[in-house]
């Protein structure tokens, strides 16, 4: 009876009472945890118990996690594994793009080599120089992302502002306050658009841009879908914006009344992944989940309109595809998805890089936190300052200028600094000593 129990409660530690399922013969529950919204744990999770009772019988039930956001499930993980290290009963993380993907991978947390190489076979390992999938760390982008602007069409036109085709027209003055920006604290889309950003234009130049784009901003959300119906509705006029929040809201509203540009050369298309967690309770089962993610199958259902032959039952899901073929069958009348990124992966000045991102997530979460919303009320005063006092269009020497000596327009610290931080953030003394030296800057 005491090896039973003691059996018992190692179990439920491990993962739950999944062994008692197992030993049925019937198919496991299977535990994701994820950041994605209803329609996409809808239409996949109906999606992959069809295929699943097609090939193998029984399909298994899943058993949907998540806490609050990509950053959010990233600490959790984290947090599970450092009181459980052999597993947290967990069996997949899906979804938030790559940096927590690798962050995961770099602290041995992901099971390598999950799936069988023929799964692997029509995947290309890059898009746009861009690593679509890393067999060895564990973790295979199953979508493609892109990131941009989204716009209300009919306020541009009522208050005669551009429309936007670079980032930087939402750092404009002539935006002031018509702009919805996003926390990246809670949103791992929003993140990468802020990497991007600095990573296209240098640290300094970067963090300048966001920090005009901030203090343009009227509201601040916590989550990236958040800021769509502030878009909608005209409370505001730009958004940053992931390609498949904006393609769905441009289904349910048209595009006679929002649009949406990727800037030219200056955003990347990035993968949308998935993992088996380390010490995963059911993981042959995780392995097929993930198999039939890069099936044509499910490849069909990111692409496709909502019901279209192979499409989604009820919710287009508005994601690109990981799949040459799959993304040369797209036209306007079975897709809201634009662009095929396999065709049109050009050249550019620069290279986005996602180690950069993931080496240093958390300090840029913090310091851009910090600066862009603690602070955004201050920031905004400054900024109105400097244009109504030194205004750009007369002199734009003084204008810049004003800007570098301003407290929320320079960064926090040089780049050469930022990269020694980031080696030693996870030091809790060293953040918090750093954040509150910072915050106290900020406040003379």
């Amino acid at each position: 009876m005491l090896i039973f129990l003691a059996c018992l409660g190692l179990a439920c530690g491990l993962g739950g009472l999944h062994f008692f399922r197992d030993a049925t013969g019937s198919a496991p529950t299977l535990s994701i945890l994820t950041p994605h919204g209803d329609n996409i744990r809808q239409e996949v999770g109906a999606a992959f118990q069809a295929w699943y009772q097609t090939r193998y019988g029984d399909a298994p039930e899943l058993s949907w996690i998540d806490q609050g956001g990509t950053s959010e499930d990233l600490r959790y993980v984290q947090s599970r594994f450092s009181k459980t290290p052999a597993s947290i009963g967990i069996d997949l993380f899906f979804g938030g793009g790559t940096p927590p993907f690798r962050t995961l991978a770099r602290d041995g947390l992901l099971r390598g080599k999950a799936i069988s190489p023929a799964s692997l076979a029509e995947v290309p390992l890059e898009v746009g120089g861009t690593r679509v999938y890393s067999d060895s760390e564990g973790w295979y982008g199953v979508a493609l992302s892109g990131f941009g602007i989204l716009y209300n069409r009919s306020l541009l036109a009522e208050k005669a502002m551009p429309v936007p085709v670079s980032w930087s027209d939402l750092a404009d003055f002539r935006a002031n306050q018509w702009v919805a920006s996003v926390d990246p604290r809670g949103s791992g889309s929003a993140h990468v658009i802020y990497e991007i950003i600095l990573q296209k234009f240098g640290w300094e130049k970067g963090w300048r841009m966001l920090m005009r784009i901030a203090a343009n901003s009227n509201h601040f959300t916590k989550g990236a879908s958040a800021v769509m119906p502030l878009v909608s509705t005209g409370e505001a006029a730009y958004t940053i914006a992931i390609d498949q929040y904006a393609w769905s809201l441009i289904e349910k509203l048209g595009a006679d009344r929002v649009g949406f540009v990727l800037p030219p050369g200056e955003t990347v298309t990035t993968p949308d992944p998935v993992a088996m967690l380390k010490g995963a309770p059911h993981p042959e089962t995780a392995a097929r989940f993930i198999e039939f993610l890069l099936s044509e199958r499910c490849q069909l259902l990111w692409v496709l309109k909502a019901g279209v032959p192979n499409g989604p039952a009820h919710l287009s899901l508005n994601r690109m595809s990981v799949l040459p073929k799959v993304a040369d069958k797209l036209d306007t009348t079975t897709s809201f998805v634009r662009g095929n990124p396999f065709r049109e992966a050009g050249s550019m000045d620069w290279a986005y890089s996602d180690s950069l991102t993931e080496s240093r997530w958390a300090l840029v979460n913090d310091a851009l936190g910090l600066w862009m919303v603690d602070s955004h009320a201050a920031a905004r005063k400054d900024w109105e300052a400097i244009n109504a006092g030194t205004p750009k269009e007369k002199d734009s020497t003084a204008w810049e200028a004003a800007l570098q000596a301003d407290r929320f327009f320079r960064p926090p610290a040089s780049w050469e600094e930022i990269d020694r931080y980031a080696g030693k953030w996870k030091d809790e003394s060293f953040r918090n000593e750093t954040m509150a030296r910072w915050a106290r800057e900020l406040n003379d």
